[in-house]
């Protein structure tokens, strides 16, 4: 009985602290993506993003900013891309080699606040309005990506930070559990 009751007290103990220790990494992971954000955002200049069409020389500018000074910043597997008011991405780092990038939209994505069940949601394109806002995103399957916004200065674009969770510290219950 003294062994049943040790191990129970064990397995309990394990449990809160695996879940203590996911939601705190998760948490930081969260933080840095916001701050990679707003760093990122604060290497354009005002005025960059400014008649940004795209295939315009003002496009041109703006995406060498994400091609360049972004990928100082971020962890493997991370990346920054800017994406217009409906949704579209407008820069992102490998449109040069395949421009069917600029097909993808996150007009439907929902950013939500955590990787545990049930965890708030909010529409991707209006989170945190002109602060930015950062959460995980469910991609194709269960591909999530830690994902901050950041609206860029005198216009309506948005920088979105990505990094997928698999490239860094998992902070699910599931991936705590080893």
């Amino acid at each position: 009985v003294q062994g049943v009751v040790l191990s129970a007290g064990w397995l309990v103990t394990f449990r809160v602290v695996q879940r203590s220790f996911g939601r705190v990494i998760q948490e930081r992971t969260i933080e840095q993506t916001q701050e990679y954000a707003s760093r990122i955002a604060s290497l354009i200049p005002s005025d960059a993003a400014a008649g940004a069409d795209f295939g315009t020389e003002p496009w041109s500018r703006l995406q060498s900013y994400i091609e360049l000074d972004a990928f100082k910043e971020l962890p493997d597997g991370g990346f920054a891309c800017i994406i217009e008011p409906d949704g579209q991405i407008l820069c992102h780092p490998e449109i040069g080699d395949n421009p069917s990038i600029r097909n993808y939209t996150f007009k439907d994505k929902r950013l939500v606040a955590g990787l545990e069940r049930g965890a708030a949601s909010v529409p991707l394109l209006t989170a945190g309005g002109d602060a930015g806002a950062g959460g995980v995103v469910e991609f194709a399957g269960d591909n999530f990506h830690y994902v901050a916004t950041q609206p860029l200065p005198g216009s309506n674009l948005r920088l979105l930070v990505h990094q997928p969770a698999d490239s860094l510290i998992a902070a699910g219950e599931s991936s705590t559990r080893w």
